[in-house]
């Protein structure tokens, strides 16, 4: 079973839920009756320098746009 790779965009004022929500589920997410987790997680921001959120939570970026590995599904919020 293949892992698809997710990005997860970070920027400054981002709302925490916009985030950690679809983090928390897809890291979450196994094939059923095993433990075997269909989805490899990762933040992704312009730069890997901090983010703020809207409500003052700081988050470092795992990836930046120079380093960023290709992903096969990624949020984008317009």
């Amino acid at each position: 079973m293949q892992q698809r790779k997710v990005g997860i965009l970070l920027f400054n004022e981002v709302e925490v839920l916009d985030f950690a929500g679809p983090f928390e589920v897809f890291s979450l997410t196994t094939y059923p009756g095993t433990d075997i987790k269909p989805f490899e997680v990762r933040t992704i921001a312009q730069t890997k320098e901090i983010i703020n959120t809207r409500n003052g939570l700081q988050i470092m970026p795992y990836f930046s746009f120079a380093d960023n590995p290709s992903f096969d599904m990624s949020n984008v919020r317009i």
